[in-house]
């Protein structure tokens, strides 16, 4: 059994922190990595453990927890000695000793960076949304700067360049008094935009300027002017970032974020953070400035058609549809009648006698020819009203027009006109392609991550899944994925899914959860849930997200290294205790010589033993480091398989028959595959043991030499074939009746894998077993 010893011993070189905890929730043990990260100052031994953590769930006592039960990935606040937050994921294992020393072992990660990107990330969202509904850019940042001040900034401004100087757009502060106090600072002493330094350098260079800490000397050797120098020192400015924003490729100004909040200071990610809020400030302002051009045009287009007045059609349809380009077609003489606007932007020349209809119907896009008939012979037919999307092919570039008709009848009842109006749609249409794109995209990363995805509505109904779920069930449609969802759930599980789903929809908390998922196939496996609810400025719930990840190897791994511990906490104390048996009998039997060398003889196969079981655990270890020294150089293959089998036959009563091999130098470390076939002797014996004979034969053929070692044992099943040689891997029918770690053949596998060689087995139940194992002879080291 491990000691609390040993454990601090194991985790003293651990890359996540460790903290142990007696049973009065005091500090015992730190190791380096605990200490670096929260306790520099060394004060922490016998200190209570809530000192310096707190659950960040206020409706669960998870401290009390983690002295009575294990817990895992939960989220911590620590709080250390010098004031600094920040956030951890704890994990926790009650662990109890041979001597009932019970400690609670905390396995501490650092999740404070990432917390900060996603606070980050969940501003830039917001923004990005407030920009998007928004219709006065000005009004959407003048909200956006109350989610910036005072959480991420002391003070926010955006200017822009206007005929060659900085105008401000927005200047926030939490203090009023103090927004009225900067105006006039910036009246009094403007930025100089010749300068090389500061805002001026941003804008010409479009380089960030970034001051992560400002200190007082600092400012002293930037500003000169006494006054304004005893006004900047009074705002005690810690950190500063001013980034360009950007329109079409132009830089059109700057944004910046100011903290004077003493210790706040911004890093590279609130860099990277002001870089992508003033990509979409620019993207804003760019299209609030074409929309301000669109709508211009548009009144201007609807100047236009009240003064033609070309006739009462004309005035009559663009004084009922509010749009901008009139036109009269006489289907009696096929004659197209269209105002100067709409002739100028389909790029034909105004004629106040009208152009063959033929003309501005050529100019329609030929994929769209045939839409445009169908809806004027509808019309034609008895609709009466002509509408209609398509693409017209103008001498500029190619645009979307909407065009609206009615037909009109003379006084024989017969059609003869169809008079309306046409709008330039291109940037709509442009809108549309690019949401349509932006929906494509999302569906293609949704689909491309290893992850199964699903969005909700406020009420809980699914509203999306991502390829994952389809090619895991097996299903083929959204409306068969939804009603089957709960059905694949494994029945143990459901009980909790019914509860905790509910209560996270009435809370609006983030949940994460772990259960089973049935696969098309049948396989049930565990996959790690997290749910989270996407929620507007008032805290009411838009949209929830949730991601399924496939974590069924990993409990596997889990299990099966729990199961590895046990096995080498039982064949490391085997020998221990023998060693000890032996060496107290041989202190009885000092004066018996023939006793003594028998329990020397004894005590030594013991030791022996151990030292085989330490030099795998050893061998393992430098294998996942990928330290495991290799010496090659060429040697007798022949000779070396010989001594193997002379070695091992001293030790056993089967006998090793060596059949064939060939005479032939081997370039390779002979001590690694000398490992190699005392492994493969070594399991032939063990699982042989009503056997009598062990058959060795190695082969060249196809430029390797192949190496077989066949027993007459016990034989393993198929299903156990292909995970053979992983690490801890155990034939469940033999992990409790022959000795060892289980690693042997996992480092044979290893040792061959470096001599670019193989592995493999052919075994039948009951019959026994023979393992293959192929080097090349020529091969790049």
């Amino acid at each position: 059994m491990l000691t609390h010893n040993n454990f601090q011993q194991v985790h003293g070189y651990s890359a996540i922190g460790v903290v142990s905890l007696n049973r009065n929730g005091l500090i015992v043990y730190a190791n380096p990595k605990a200490r670096h990260m929260f306790f520099p100052d060394g004060i922490y031994i016998e200190q209570p453990f809530s000192r310096f953590f707190t659950s960040l769930n206020p409706n669960e006592d998870a401290v009390e927890k983690l002295f009575t039960e294990d817990i895992i990935d939960t989220e911590f606040s620590f709080f250390s000695t010098s004031g600094d937050e920040k956030n951890v994921l704890i994990s926790s294992k009650v662990y109890i000793d041979e001597e009932q020393d019970a400690r609670t072992h905390l396995f501490i990660r650092d999740i404070t960076l990432l917390k900060k990107k996603e606070r980050l990330l969940a501003y830039l969202n917001t923004i990005a949304e407030e920009l998007a509904q928004a219709r006065d850019t000005k009004t959407a940042l003048d909200k956006i700067s109350k989610l910036i001040v005072p959480r991420f900034a002391n003070w926010f401004s955006i200017d822009l360049l206007r005929d060659g100087k900085l105008e401000e757009l927005i200047l926030a502060h939490e203090d009023p008094e103090k927004i009225s106090w900067a105006k006039t600072y910036r009246e009094t002493y403007p930025v100089d935009l010749n300068s090389d330094q500061g805002t001026a350098r941003v804008i010409k260079t479009g380089i960030p300027s970034h001051v992560p800490i400002i200190t007082a000397d600092m400012v002293k050797a930037s500003i000169k002017n006494p006054i304004q120098l005893d006004t900047i020192l009074k705002m005690n400015l810690q950190s500063v970032i001013t980034v360009a924003i950007a329109g079409k490729g132009v830089i059109i100004g700057v944004l910046n974020l100011v903290s004077t909040r003493e210790g706040q200071f911004y890093d590279e990610t609130d860099l990277r953070f002001a870089q992508s809020f003033a990509s979409h400030i620019g993207l804003a302002l760019e299209n609030a400035r074409l929309n301000e051009a669109a709508q211009n045009e548009i009144m201007q287009r609807k100047l236009i058609e009240l003064k033609l007045k070309i006739t009462q059609t004309h005035l009559q349809s663009a004084l009922s549809s509010g749009l901008v380009g009139t036109w009269v077609r006489d289907l009696e003489k096929n004659l197209m009648f269209a105002d100067e606007s709409l002739s100028a932007m389909f790029g034909v020349p105004y004629k106040p006698q009208g152009h063959d209809a033929q003309v501005f119907q050529n100019l329609i896009h030929p994929d769209d020819q045939a839409l445009a008939n169908k809806k004027r012979h509808q019309a034609l037919k008895g609709d009466s009203i002509y509408e209609a999307e398509y693409r017209v092919d103008t001498k500029e570039a190619i645009k979307w027009f909407f065009v609206r008709g009615k037909t009109e009848q003379n006084e024989r009842g017969e059609t003869n006109l169809i008079s309306g109006v046409m709008v330039d749609v291109t940037s709509r249409k442009q809108a549309e392609l690019a949401l349509q794109e932006n929906e494509k995209l999302f569906r293609f990363l949704t689909d491309a991550i290893p992850h199964k995805l699903w969005t909700a509505g406020p009420d809980g109904k699914a509203t999306y899944y991502n390829r994952g779920w389809y090619d895991y069930t097996g299903t083929q449609n959204f409306e068969e994925l939804r009603a089957r969802i709960w059905d694949i759930l494994h029945p143990e599980d459901r009980e909790v899914a019914r509860i905790s789903w509910p209560k996270a929809m009435l809370t609006g908390e983030d949940s994460v959860i772990e259960h089973r998922f049935r696969r098309h196939d049948g396989q049930y496996r565990w996959h790690l849930s997290r749910y989270s609810a996407h929620k507007d400025d008032e805290g009411n719930i838009k949209l929830w997200v949730g991601t399924s990840t496939d974590i069924h190897e990993q409990k596997e791994n889990e299990q099966r290294k729990d199961e590895f511990l046990s096995i080498a906490s039982h064949e490391l104390k085997t020998p221990l205790t023998s060693i000890k048996a032996f060496n107290q009998l041989m202190k009885r039997a000092k004066d018996d010589e023939g006793r003594l060398n028998n329990f020397i003889e004894k005590s030594a196969e013991h030791i022996y033993r151990l030292e085989k079981l330490i030099s795998d655990l050893l061998d393992v270890t430098k294998i996942n480091s990928g330290k495991l020294n290799y010496n090659i150089e060429p040697f007798d293959f022949k000779e070396m398989l010989k001594e193997s089998v002379e070695n091992m036959q001293y030790n056993t009563s089967h006998e090793i028959i060596l059949e064939t091999t060939p005479a032939i130098r081997y370039n390779g470390d002979r001590y690694r595959l000398e490992q190699v076939m005392n492994n493969l002797l070594s399991n032939a014996i063990k699982y042989s043991p009503q056997g009598k004979k062990i058959i060795i034969n190695a082969t060249i053929a196809d430029g390797n030499i192949t190496v077989s070692v066949q027993d007459f044992g016990i034989g393993i099943a198929p299903e156990d074939l292909d995970r053979l040689f992983d690490r801890y891997y155990r034939v469940d029918n033999t992990a409790m009746r022959f000795e060892g770690l289980g690693l042997g053949l996992f480092i044979s596998s290893e040792v061959l894998k470096r001599h670019q060689g193989s592995l493999c087995v052919k075994s039948e139940l009951g019959k026994g077993s023979t393992f293959y194992f192929s080097l090349p002879l020529n091969r790049s080291l």
